[in-house]
């Protein structure tokens, strides 16, 4: 029986199956008065895909009476069709509380694509100047502690109990109270969030594709994973049988002793007393990077046995095991959670392993659609090089994209003293890496180990050679790093903080930990550390960029019954009926561009675009 109780400071409206239409008709109505309302939910648990809508609670705050809270019992009625008129309206904003988690249930349970949106979370992070991974900072409780002074009541006993009625009153206080604290914490953030609006709503907006690309999941091909963890466990056995005995001599292929155990090429301190009896060579650790160090010819054949022992070992114990079957739902796809500020630079984060996995064929390839469907996969082409010659103003970068130019064959010219049409293929690789290191100011010995990655070992001298021919060519870049570092040193030096500002209004702050290097020998000595601010500028405008494209994608793709799968830094992957592949693959290419264009005028934005029957053919 749907009844009203009343609540210091606040009016509540419990709704059932028995006699709702009075109570809808009065929340349409003071809502069609109100800019913003509140919503949240109250689950049977915390995952939309397992778990259901218990309480679906709609706020409206009247100025002369306070605040009404309307709480529907989803478990007793169905109550989607008379709300889906409200929450899908483009007017009033719906306010609420980390509400990617909302929107998931609302849209996998009933259908709902609930918008306009605004997040107090999102508002607090973003006036806050920080990222999403500060455990415990961002919740409604600690927020509505520390902005607005109110402890409220967020027990476990109470958070979990919503599984039907009757609720008790503590219960209907604890929804409606959501409700009210949410709309508060809003107006507390109200004048700190001028200047930061823009990008509140930016990251507001793009909450129903990423919520949708984590309902959504990518299906794994168990007949494929199958197949390859039988390889790959031949390979285990194979490469274990190569290795040393230990306490033989290095090449004996005998056991010195009956118990005699082969090198473990996960135990550090064998390898360290290995290394150093048969090589002398004393190792400071067994990391990817020291051994890939080694030079002398028996110990680098063993280092690179070492190697891929440890990374067939990743193969099978981080990606094969977490994509195995038993460890998926039952429709045998996998799932992460995106975090749109996951990195402080605004940049995306993913919990789980699809932002990781490699770009081997042989695991991508598990990554299949549904049968009759393909994927339709796009990537931005050099994005971050396009946005630094944007900010820069550097016009001979400028005018290479314009025309189409191969950048990476351009600096190889100018570093190697060859025409571009002599450039090999070495060189446009080690041009490559010249352009990504330097574009964020890295020194000449920085750029030494950063060739490394690519495979390439150079010295120091010939490193500053690169350098030196880098900023010939690209003149404007030693200048636009200077005029960065130059403001943000002052501003660090007058505040002991920097607020650096991206194009998009996007704002990072810099303490000393980020602005300063500290000597491990003497923590009074310090030196600047200048490629956080060189990088920010430039990662952060492209997240945006790609953040803009989401928003202009969304509406395209629901019309369509499309949906994102997985989001990649600067790749969207989009699962679609193969008869939709063309459409759809426009549809992705143009919103890139387009989201990119919202902040790139001066250098062409370029995306390439994919129909794949596996996520391995891009």
């Amino acid at each position: 029986m749907s009844y009203v109780k009343q609540f210091e400071g606040l009016c509540c409206h419990y709704v059932d199956r028995e006699e709702p239409t009075r109570y809808i008709n009065q929340l349409k109505h003071s809502a069609s008065a109100s800019e913003v309302i509140t919503v949240d939910l109250e689950t049977t648990g915390l995952d939309p895909l397992e778990d259901k809508i218990a309480l679906i609670g709609i706020g409206v705050k009247d100025q002369s009476k306070g605040w009404n809270c309307y709480l529907f019992d989803q478990l007793d009625h169905d109550f989607s069709q008379d709300l889906r008129p409200l929450l899908e309206a483009p007017e009033p904003f719906k306010l609420g509380h980390n509400f990617k988690f909302d929107w998931s249930f609302l849209w996998h349970r009933m259908g709902i694509d609930c918008q306009p949106i605004l997040d107090t979370m999102l508002a607090a992070i973003i006036s806050e100047y920080t990222s999403m991974h500060e455990r415990n900072r961002w919740s409604l409780g600690a927020l509505t502690s520390r902005k607005l002074g109110l402890e409220m009541d967020k027990e476990e006993e109470v958070r979990t109990s919503f599984k039907g009625g009757p609720y008790s009153d503590r219960q209907l206080h604890y929804a409606a109270n959501d409700l009210v604290q949410t709309g508060e914490l809003w107006n507390s953030y109200a004048s700190s969030l001028n200047s930061h609006f823009d990008i509140v709503k930016l990251e507001c907006d793009i909450i129903p594709l990423v919520a949708s690309a984590e309902l959504a999941g990518m299906k794994i091909d168990p007949s494929r994973l199958d197949s390859l963890k039988k390889e790959a466990q031949k390979t285990k056995t194979n490469l274990e049988e190569q290795l040393p005995w230990m306490g033989s001599t290095l090449n004996s292929a005998l056991k010195p002793i009956p118990e005699a155990e082969r090198l473990n090429p996960n135990s550090p301190k064998q390898i360290k007393e290995f290394f150093t009896e048969h090589f002398g060579i004393a190792l400071k650790d067994t990391s990817e990077k020291t051994l890939k160090q080694i030079e002398a010819d028996g110990a680098r054949a063993l280092a690179d046995l070492i190697l891929k022992c440890k990374a067939n070992k990743k193969l099978i114990g981080t990606y094969l095991k977490k994509l195995d079957p038993d460890s998926l739902r039952e429709d045998g796809r996998i799932r992460g959670r995106f975090f749109s500020m996951g990195a402080r630079t605004g940049r995306f984060s993913v919990q789980g392993i699809l932002q990781t996995i490699p770009r081997q064929q042989e695991i991508r390839e598990l990554f299949v659609p549904e049968i009759g469907n393909c994927y339709v996969i796009a990537d931005y082409s050099q994005i971050e090089l396009r946005v630094s010659a944007e900010l820069s103003g550097d016009k001979t970068m400028q005018d290479a994209f314009v025309r189409g130019q191969d950048l990476h064959k351009l600096t190889a010219s100018k570093a190697f003293g060859v025409s571009e049409e002599e450039v090999t293929k070495e060189q446009r690789t080690a041009a490559k890496a010249i352009n990504f290191g330097l574009i964020y100011g890295m020194s000449p010995k920085g750029l030494v180990s950063y060739m490394k990655s690519y495979g390439i070992e150079i010295t120091v001298a010939e490193a500053r050679r690169f350098h030196q021919a880098f900023f010939d060519l690209y003149k404007s870049f030693r200048p636009y790093h200077n005029r960065l570092w130059v403001r943000a040193d002052r501003e660090f030096r007058e505040h002991e903080q920097v607020i650096l500002e991206t194009r998009s209004g996007r704002k990072r702050r810099l303490t000393e930990d980020e602005m300063r290097y500290t000597s491990s020998m003497d923590a009074s000595e310090k030196w600047p550390k200048k490629t956080i601010v060189y990088n920010t500028p430039v990662q952060s405008l492209a997240s945006d960029g790609l953040k803009q494209a989401l928003v202009f994608l969304w509406p395209k793709l629901k019309a369509l019954g499309a949906y994102p799968v997985n989001l990649i830094h600067d790749e969207i992957v989009v699962e679609c009926k193969q008869n939709q592949a063309d459409e759809v693959a426009e549809i992705l290419e143009n919103a890139m561009i387009n989201g990119m264009q919202c902040y790139l005028k001066k250098v062409p934005v370029v995306v390439e675009t994919k129909i794949a029957s596996s996520w391995a053919e891009k």
